[in-house]
């Protein structure tokens, strides 16, 4: 057993010793190659960095602060707010940190105005209720139409600034009450004859009577009548629609947002002088508006005058003939005796 044992041990290290060369060749001993691994380098992404901006951070605007804790990160309106800053997508886990760091579009002088027109382009493929909902999180004016919240959206995200507004809450569908149970008929009878049921339906009809007669004057819901009144538009409103005709019998070809973005942008260079004639125009704009909101709230304010009765007026004028014909009226008598003295 040993000696098979020795045996194959020197046989193996016959065939691992590399082989020695021929005597009279001229091949040298073969040598071993060595095996190379095949490895793919693998670059790692850089990390997304919010770059600061113009304006001021979201983060520091306490209304849009507190509509951003309100959202979910995962929801749609958040990622749309999202892509509307960065223009790219975010991952859930960053979305709100990095819309609390964002402080307006970062972009150069010579790339600042094609990334703008991407900004409003996007959003024109989104619909009118999202749009008002983002102007509501961004705490801006909800009314208009698509093309003047689109260019509102892109104003204030290329320079945030705090409006001074509360954030709107979104809009709740009145939910569909529940069907009661039936109670059975015989229930019903003895509850309508029971005089506890007439007491509970005389106090119903009192509140309600009282309910109707403390109603505001205001309109439906005590709701405020200058609600109807349309705000003034701004300066910046004032300029683009005084301009945007111009800019669009030379400019055909091109798209009515691009050339919102084109005065947009151009408003914020322009010289004092030419702003004043448009600051003058939203200045009158505005205190027409506050006139008007005043008037329609005090005429609202007025109290109605209720007269029922529509006989009233023609007993007064009976009694008062029959007053003066008998001679038992207050006012008659106190000219008669007057009358008396001066004769």
């Amino acid at each position: 057993g040993g000696w098979a044992l020795r045996s194959r041990l020197s046989c193996a290290m016959a065939e691992s010793a590399p082989a020695a060369a021929e005597p009279g060749s001229s091949r040298g001993a073969r040598q071993r190659k060595t095996v190379e691994q095949f490895t793919i380098a693998v670059t790692e992404k850089a990390e997304f960095r919010v770059l600061p901006g113009t304006g001021t951070r979201l983060g520091d605007i306490e209304a849009v602060k507190a509509g951003l804790e309100k959202h979910k990160a995962s929801e749609p309106l958040l990622q749309t707010l999202y892509q509307s800053a960065f223009g790219r997508r975010g991952a859930a886990a960053k979305v709100k940190a990095h819309l609390r760091d964002f402080s307006g579009f970062p972009y150069a002088a010579d790339v600042r105005e094609a990334e703008v027109a991407k900004r409003s382009t996007f959003l024109k493929k989104r619909g009118l209720p999202e749009l008002k909902e983002l102007c509501a999180l961004c705490t801006l004016e909800r009314s208009g139409t698509k093309d003047e919240l689109i260019e509102r959206l892109v104003s204030f995200l290329d320079k945030p600034e705090d409006t001074g507004r509360a954030p709107t809450a979104p809009r709740k569908r009145a939910s569909t009450p529940a069907k009661k149970a039936k109670k059975p008929a015989a229930a019903k009878k003895k509850r309508a004859a029971s005089p506890k049921a007439d007491k509970a339906a005389a106090k119903r009809a009192k509140a309600a009577s009282g309910k109707a007669a403390s109603k505001p004057a205001g309109g439906k819901g005590g709701k405020d009548p200058a609600a109807a009144i349309k705000k003034p538009k701004g300066a910046l409103e004032l300029y683009v629609d005084a301009r945007l005709p111009q800019l669009q019998e030379k400019n055909p070809a091109v798209d009515e947002a691009e050339l919102r973005d084109h005065l947009r942008t151009k408003w914020k260079g322009l010289d004092e002088p030419k702003r004043a004639k448009y600051e003058a125009q939203a200045e009158e704009l505005k205190a027409q508006y506050e006139k008007d909101v005043e008037a329609a709230r005090e005429a609202a304010a007025k109290p109605a005058i209720v007269d029922d009765d529509e006989d009233e007026g023609g007993d007064e004028e009976d009694g008062g003939a029959d007053d003066a014909a008998d001679g038992d009226g207050a006012v008659d008598d106190e000219d008669d005796e007057d009358g008396g003295e001066d004769e």
